[in-house]
Parts: C-alpha cells; structure tokens; sequence
C-alpha cells in the first residue's frame, strides 16, 4: 500500500510506508503555494494543518481500509479534539448543524482544513484547493465539489486529530477574509438566486451577532465588499458544481434554516418553510442533514 502524505510543517515519524512531503507556510492555510500534493504519486492523500498531530498511530491505515470498504467515501474529515482541554472542544470544529455529540458520524456537506482524507484521483477531479482565499472556507468548496463527483465527504466522529483550542480571532484579518471569502465561495460555486442569497444571509446574521463589537462589523462588512469586486478565482476559473448538487450542499439548508430562524416574519412558519425546502429539493443527501433541522426546529420551540 503506497501512501503519499502531504503534510504542512511537520514530518509523521510512525509512518513507514509512506511519503511525508512537507510545506513551508507561515500562519494560514496557504493552498495556492503549497504545490507539495504535485510531488506525490500515491493512492491518497493526507492534508494535515500544522498545528495539529496525529493522537493514534493507526490513523492513517484505517482512514485507508474505509476507502477501500466504502467506495463511493470521497473525503474524510476525523473528530478534532484537543486531548488535554477535550471538555473546551469548540462547536464550530464538528461540521454539520446538530452538535449534540462530536463522536457520531455521518454525512455532511463541508468540512475545515485541519485534518482531511481523500483519494488522489478524486482530488485532482475536483481541481483541488481554491486558490487564493488565504484563510477560511477551502474546505467547504473541496467538499461542495467531491460531492458533485458523485461521491460523499463523511464526518468520522470516531477518528480523532488533535489540535489545540484557540480562537480562530487570532488570525488578523479574520472577520474581513470569512466575508470575503462566503461572497467567493458563493460566486464561484453556486447558481442564481443562492450566488446572492447565500452571502447576503450570513452577512446579517454574523453583523446581528457581532452587532455589540463596530470594529468587527467594520471588518465583516469591508471584506462583504471586497469579495463582489473584480475575479473571485485565482487563476483559471473552474466550471460551477451541478445545479443539484449546489441544492444538496449546506448553502442550501443553512440558509433556510437561517431564514426561518433568525427573521421574525419567518418565525411562526418555521416547520412550512423547511417542509417546502424538503418537498422542493428531493435530493440524495444523508438522513442526518434532515435530523439536524428537525432537531433544531424542535429546541427552538421549546
């Protein structure tokens, strides 16, 4: 079995059989200058952030065996915990809207960058990183577009990765690249009205979130901006995911959910609005996505 690891900034020293290849890169995820992928030959791929390790050695041979058992699996993303700090684990590192456990498993539609899985052949595919966005929402297009080869990205909530619990503010430019990069993300992958929509929802939703910090609203709104002005690819654009798969994908169903539980108008038709998303779009997604909203629509009546 021959495994080709591209990792960022360290070097594995269990891994016998396969090719570590490192990447120099400073404080964010850089996949535009990263061409360490480019060097491998192997069957798989393991993109591992820098500040993360390995907590088991037999990590990467059993991500190997799923593949293996479960063909259509197209992208991998394990658990992320911080093994001394595992009561402080952050939500926002378990990648679907119920967050009641991070140990159970299942579908979802976007992942982060800390810790991915995938297939060589099926990387390429998709066209691999989206070049340019320098911090924030890579993942979810690698996901939005492994799904739309026809494969699915599955949430291993019993494989675990570790990283540290910090606050992703750190980063400088946080408020104004996540902006920037959602009204990209939304140009660059999904079919009108939801190429609007989409960035326009969370917009409001993150300036009434951060209504009580101006300097953060300031960044927000400045990076919202940014992102409608000029190209938003790197350097060739890549053709937009099929219409179903962009209706399957949590641009969708985030911004129903959303709609329906953030605006007052929307308030007393929570459960028509989400009815008539599920009757209108009766695609192939995973039983847990539809879970999720129920589940929310539930505590919210609460």
């Amino acid at each position: 079995m021959r495994w080709s690891l591209a990792t960022v900034g360290i070097q594995p020293t269990f891994l016998k059989e396969s090719r570590p290849i490192s990447c120099q890169k400073t404080s964010a995820f850089l996949p535009e200058e990263m061409p360490a992928w480019l060097k491998s030959r192997g069957e798989y791929l393991c993109f591992l952030d820098d500040d993360s390790w390995f907590l088991d050695d037999d990590f990467l041979i059993t991500a190997v065996c799923r593949f293996k058992k479960y063909p259509r699996m197209g992208l991998l993303q394990p658990r992320i915990t911080d093994p001394e700090h595992s009561d402080q684990n952050p939500t926002r590192w378990i990648p679907r809207l119920k967050k009641r456990t991070a140990e159970e498993p299942s579908r979802v539609f976007h992942v982060g960058e800390t810790c991915l899985v995938t297939t060589r052949e099926l990387f390429d595919l998709t066209g691999g990183w989206a070049g340019g966005f320098w911090y924030a929402h890579e993942g979810i297009e690698l996901a939005w577009r492994i799904w739309d080869t026809g494969t699915y990205v599955w949430y291993a909530g019993d494989m675990r990765i570790g990283h540290p619990v910090v606050d992703p503010r750190r980063h400088e430019e946080f408020y104004r690249l996540n902006a920037r990069n959602r009204v990209w993300l939304a140009r660059r992958n999904l079919p009108a009205p939801f190429t609007w929509i989409y960035p326009t929802t969370w917009m409001l939703i993150e300036c009434l979130r951060m209504r009580k910090k101006p300097n953060a609203v300031n960044q927000y709104l400045a990076g919202w901006k940014a992102g409608w002005k000029g190209s938003p690819w790197y350097r060739e654009p890549r053709s937009k995911p099929r219409w179903i798969t962009a209706a399957s994908n949590d641009a969708f169903w985030t911004t129903t959910y959303y709609l329906a539980s953030n605006f007052e108008f929307a308030r007393e038709n929570q459960a028509r609005i989400l009815r008539s998303a599920v009757e209108a779009c009766p695609i192939a997604m995973g039983s847990n996505d539809i879970v999720d909203l129920s589940f929310k629509l539930k505590m919210n009546k609460r």
